[in-house]
Order: C-alpha cells, then sequence, then structure tokens
C-alpha cells in the first residue's frame, strides 16, 4: 500500500457522500460520532440506509466510496461508531443496543475492501441489547485480543462487560459490576458515564490492560483486565490530590487517557460545562495503590461570542476523541464545534516530573465553530477523527458535508523531559543553544494564546448587524494580534538573522580569499619543494652508485691467500698444538726435576745422620748419572723443537 503524502478529498468525494448519506437527520439538535477512521479508511454510518460508507483515503481518482451493507441491520438506535485498530470490525452502538460489523479484506488495486466492488455485503452480528435501566454508554474494541473480536460495553447500571465476537453471534466472557445504577444515584452523578483503556502492562506469559472507569461525580475506578483466564479486580475511587470540593453541578462526562509508551500515565477528564482536568497517574495500576495528581485545569472557550444568557453553550456532555497520529493529542468535540489539545511529551516518571516542577502546561487550539452565537440554532459536529500520514482531522457536518483540515504538528512534543539529570554546564549550553538557533526563535514568537476557529454554522443562521460586528471586530482582533503583528515580528527577527548571516558571509567570504591566496603560496611553496625533493632524490641515487663501485673495486684489492700458505697455516697450527703438548710435558719434567731435588735434599739429610756403604752409594750415584743423562736428552730436544718452530 502507498502512503499518501498529502490528504486531498476531491469535491466530488465529499458530494457522493452527502448524496448517499440523504437529508440531515434531526439528532436533538446534540452531537455524535457516527465517523471513525482506521488505517486509510473513512468510515461512515448512514442513518438513512443502516449501512456504512467506506472512504479510501489512499487511492487516487474520485471513485473512492464504496457501500458496506450489513446482513442484518441494528434493531437499535445508533449514536457511535468505532472500529478496531487495523479496520477488520467495527461496532454501531446506541443507548439501546450494540451491533459488531465484519469488514471484507482488502484486495486488488490500491488495497480497496472486497477488490473494490461499490456494493459489498458484510456480516453484522448484534451484541448486545439493552433492558430498562441498562442502557449503553459507551463501547470500544478491546486492544489485547489479537484477532480484534473482543468488545468492551458498558452500561448505565455500573457494568463493564467483555463480550466475544464470532461469527454467527456473541458471548460474554467477563462482567465486573461497580455500583450505582438507581435513580438516586443517578441524580447525584453516582453512575457510570465513560471509560478508557490505559498503557498495557507486559509481563513474560500475560499482558495487563488497566481500564479507567469515570462517574459523574468525577470518581474514577480502575479495572484490570486481561486474557481470558485472568480474574478482573477493581480499585476505586482513586484518590486525586490535591483535593477537590465535591460539587454536584460540575458533573464529568467524558474521559481519555495518553501518553507515550515510555513516559507516565495522563488522564484528561471532561466536565460538562467545559472544563478539562489534566491528571498524572502515580502509581502502578497492578502492584501498587493507585493516586491521581491534578496539574492543569483548562476551560474552553464557548465560542467567538460570549452568551449572556444563563444557559451555556456546554450545557450538554463533551467527548474526549483521540488523536491516533499522536499519543499526546486529542480533540474535544461538543455541539459548539471541535477543539484540539496538545500535551507535552515527557519520558521521565511522574514522581520525578512533579520533583522537577517541570512544564507540562498544555496547548488548546478552537478548529472549528458551529456556533457563532448564544442564540444560534445548533449544527454539532455528526463525527470526528484524526487520519494519518499526514496527520488531518476530518468532520462530518451536519449538512452531512465534509470537511478536512491539516493537524499543525505539536510543538510541545518536541520539548522532551528527559529523565535524565544534565549537569549545569549541558543544561547552559542547551540553553545558549537554543537561544541562537533562529527556528526555536520563530516558533516562540508563532506560539499563540488564542486561535481564530472556522465558522461552520447552519445555512439558517442569522446573526445581528451588531453581532456580526462583533464576531467581525474579535476575529480581527486575533488575526492582528496572533498572526499579522507575529509576523511582522518574525519577519524583522529574519531580517536581523539575514543581516547577521550576510555579515557573517561577508567576513567568512574575506577569510576565504586569504585562505585561497595562502593556499596558492603554500601551492607555490609545495611545488618548489617537491622539485628540491626530486633533485636531492636523484643526486643521493647517483652517490649510492658511486659509493657502491667504490665498494666493489676495494673488494677485488683484498688479498687472498694461496694453497701453499694454507697448507703452511695448517701446519703452524699443529706445531701449536705440539707446542703445547711439549710445554705440558715441560712443566710436569720440572715438577719432576723440584720433586727429586726435594728426595736428594732428603737423601742428603738422612746421609749426614747415618752412613752408607760403598755398594749403596754406587748405586745412588748410577741412578743419578742416568737421570742426568734423560734430562740432557730432554733438553737437546726442546732445542730442537724451539729452533724448528722459529724457522
Amino acid at each position: 500500500m502507498k502512503m499518501r503524502d498529502q490528504l486531498y478529498l476531491p469535491e466530488a468525494v465529499t458530494a457522493r457522500v452527502a448524496e448517499l448519506l440523504g437529508n440531515p437527520v434531526d439528532h436533538n439538535e446534540k452531537y455524535c460520532q457516527l465517523m471513525t477512521s482506521a488505517e486509510d479508511h473513512l468510515f461512515i454510518w448512514n442513518e438513512r440506509d443502516q449501512n456504512v460508507l467506506a472512504v479510501n483515503l489512499s487511492s487516487r481518482g474520485e471513485d473512492r466510496v464504496q457501500i458496506l451493507n450489513l446482513t442484518d441491520c441494528p434493531l437499535h438506535s445508533v449514536t457511535g461508531l468505532v472500529s478496531s485498530s487495523r479496520g477488520e470490525r467495527l461496532c454501531a452502538f446506541g443507548e439501546d443496543g450494540v451491533t459488531a460489523i465484519e469488514v471484507p479484506r482488502r484486495s486488488g488495486r490500491d488495497g480497496r475492501l472486497a477488490g473494490g466492488d461499490t456494493d459489498i455485503l458484510c456480516r453484522a452480528v448484534t451484541v448486545h441489547r439493552s433492558r430498562v435501566g441498562k442502557s449503553v454508554q459507551k463501547c470500544s474494541w478491546y486492544p489485547g485480543s489479537a484477532a480484534q473480536n473482543q468488545l468492551f460495553v458498558l452500561t448505565r447500571d455500573g457494568t463493564l462487560s467483555l463480550y466475544l465476537v464470532m461469527d454467527h453471534g456473541a458471548r460474554q466472557i467477563h462482567q465486573v459490576f461497580l455500583g450505582g445504577g438507581d435513580r438516586v444515584s443517578t441524580a447525584l452523578g453516582e453512575t457510570v458515564v465513560d471509560y478508557c483503556v490505559g498503557k498495557p502492562m507486559h509481563y513474560e506469559d500475560s499482558s495487563i490492560w488497566p481500564v479507567f472507569v469515570l462517574w459523574g461525580d468525577g470518581g474514577i475506578f480502575c479495572v484490570t483486565t486481561g486474557g481470558l483466564d485472568t480474574s478482573w479486580t477493581v480499585k476505586g475511587p482513586i484518590k486525586v490530590l490535591p483535593e477537590q470540593e465535591l460539587s454536584y453541578s460540575q458533573e464529568a462526562c467524558s474521559i481519555l487517557c495518553l501518553g507515550e509508551s515510555e513516559g507516565p500515565t495522563m488522564v484528561c477528564v471532561a466536565r460538562v460545562d467545559g472544563t478539562i482536568l489534566h491528571h498524572l497517574v502515580l502509581g502502578h495500576p497492578n502492584t501498587g495503590e493507585l493516586t491521581l495528581y491534578l496539574y492543569e485545569k483548562v476551560e474552553l472557550e464557548m465560542g467567538p461570542l460570549d452568551s449572556s444568557e444563563s444557559e451555556s453553550v456546554f450545557s450538554c456532555p463533551v467527548s474526549l476523541v483521540p488523536d491516533l497520529s499522536s499519543r499526546t493529542r486529542y480533540l474535544i468535540l461538543h455541539n459548539s464545534g471541535l477543539h484540539q489539545v496538545c500535551l507535552p511529551s515527557v519520558s521521565a516518571d511522574a514522581e520525578e516530573l512533579l520533583h522537577k516542577d517541570a512544564d507540562l502546561a498544555c496547548t488548546v487550539e478552537h478548529l472549528i465553530c458551529t456556533r457563532p452565537t448564544g442564540d444560534s440554532r445548533p449544527a454539532p459536529l455528526l463525527g470526528a477523527t484524526v487520519s494519518y500520514p499526514p496527520a488531518t482531522v476530518i468532520s462530518l457536518r451536519a449538512n452531512h458535508r465534509l470537511h478536512t483540515l491539516k493537524a499543525k504538528p505539536n510543538l510541545r512534543q518536541e520539548q522532551v523531559l528527559s529523565s535524565q539529570e544534565l549537569d549545569p554546564a549541558e543544561e547552559e549550553d542547551l540553553a545558549r543553544t537554543n537561544l541562537d538557533n533562529i527556528e526555536t526563535r520563530i516558533r516562540s514568537i508563532f506560539q499563540r494564546s488564542c486561535t481564530q476557529p472556522q465558522i461552520l454554522s447552519a445555512n439558517d443562521t442569522v446573526t445581528s448587524p451588531a453581532q456580526t460586528l462583533h464576531i467581525l471586530s474579535t476575529a480581527t482582533e486575533t488575526l492582528q494580534n496572533e498572526y499579522v503583528n507575529k509576523i511582522i515580528k518574525a519577519q524583522a527577527e529574519l531580517a536581523a538573522e539575514v543581516k547577521m548571516l550576510r555579515a557573517k558571509k561577508a567576513n567568512q567570504e574575506a577569510q576565504l580569499a586569504k585562505l585561497e591566496q595562502s593556499r596558492s603560496q603554500l601551492r607555490a611553496n609545495a611545488e618548489n619543494i617537491s622539485e628540491r625533493y626530486e633533485d636531492i632524490r636523484d643526486r643521493g641515487s647517483s652517490l649510492a652508485a658511486r659509493v657502491e663501485a667504490v665498494l666493489t673495486r676495494l673488494q677485488t684489492h683484498v688479498p687472498g691467500a694461496s694453497h701453499a700458505e694454507l697448507k703452511m697455516a695448517r701446519d703452524l697450527k699443529v706445531l701449536q698444538a705440539k707446542m703445547e703438548q711439549v710445554k705440558v710435558a715441560t712443566e710436569q719434567l720440572k715438577e719432576k726435576e723440584k720433586y727429586q731435588r726435594y728426595q736428594l735434599d732428603q737423601v742428603t739429610k738422612s746421609m749426614q745422620r747415618c752412613s752408607l756403604n760403598l755398594d749403596q752409594t754406587e748405586n745412588i750415584k748410577a741412578v743419578l748419572q742416568g737421570d742426568s743423562s734423560v734430562i740432557t736428552d730432554l733438553v737437546k730436544s726442546i732445542s730442537s723443537a724451539k729452533k724448528d718452530v722459529t724457522l
């Protein structure tokens, strides 16, 4: 499926829708929600023919409308139409009954329903029929169902039920009774009026979906719901801080749960007098005790012209419609038109936000006004929804004409409050960056305190000249203060920014010229250095060649030994070894001679002590003469050896 770049409904498509819806039906001059959207399809309930119109918002051309005829038309009035998240099922409900509708699968070109047929037959199943005192208050598809076939039903007797929708019927699988429902409780506001489904809490094997149920007196209960085997628990009423005075004249009528997936849960409550209460949810719906912290109260403008009559245009309830394109934005639908509220996108815990005293103020924009004066005939919208991308507010007027309005970007969403603490230096750098950013300054200039809505009143609305002048003066003043003056201020800011940027540009161009001159000089120096390097390298190469030639010549003049010289060297080594042996032998003889002299001395001494005979003396002389001759021969051999070595 191709994503559309911009949402555009040709006049032929809106005319075709108005033609199929027929003449407007009297809804007791009260708004209703007969339109819903899912992905790129818009579904509108046709009360005259008891069918559903499907408008393809992504296809091109004028043939975008398909008629979904029901097998069984609802036997009850229809005041609301809701769709599942993927648009596979619809639910048409009224005070006296609920009917589930199965949407055909998409196929063919442009992803049309049932291949693109104009008339399609769809299965319709009756889910609930109201009895006395148990009229239906609200219905919605259970987001925890993977098949998208489970439906929540809230009745005025204080019963919240979950139905399983099948092909040929529906059965109740869960039910919880919250109390109230009798006449006295209803008169005191102690009865359920609305509910909303909060963010899921995922566990290993299951998911818990908290459901916040609103009572007419402003009390809020929390019902933790899960799968088929999970038991439901009810907690409440939830304590609200700071404590509020109980006023039965300010009844609550609608509730909505918002917040990013990683941030805190925000609960919005609407009162019948046009007051919106914004709460932060403290605690955990499943394990801890819940507490609501009221941090902001918003009072909606009743219209371009305030009425001095006692009856306010907000005497009827208002409805909070979620914006599917953003988890921090929602619509407010009422008899006098349509508002849009943008909440800040936060990622920190609720307790941390309260500790930081963070800025959580919302921005309110008045989009459509259907009742310009207090005595004008009401022409309430018959439905409003948001289709994306791009985020576009689509509303169904009382004359059955579709009206589209491009949703403006949520500037508050860009101011994300991080859960991590920033250092003072980082905060100062961030503030300095935002101050120097022209886009941030322009956005701050264009932030409006009030808006001028589009007046889409009934065709027969008659205003007096004074009222017309008042409306025109108010619109002119708003346009002058919120648009023209801010545009002039933004132009002056942009002119100053342009002047500063031009001065920076001239300075940068001068620096660029200097850099170009420096680059030219550096390039010339680089060329000179390159030439010198080449010369030095060539000179080094020639010197290396000369050194190599000299070394070669020197190597040729190195003397070499002949074979005779080598033989003589070997002989000298042998003689040197023999000399070493002779030296060792000589040392041994010297030691032996020394020892013999020592022996002679001992003998002489002994001869002095005793006398020897003649034979002993002769024997000793003979031994000594023999040793002397041996020594003489050794001395001669040593002398001859020395002579040979000398030669």
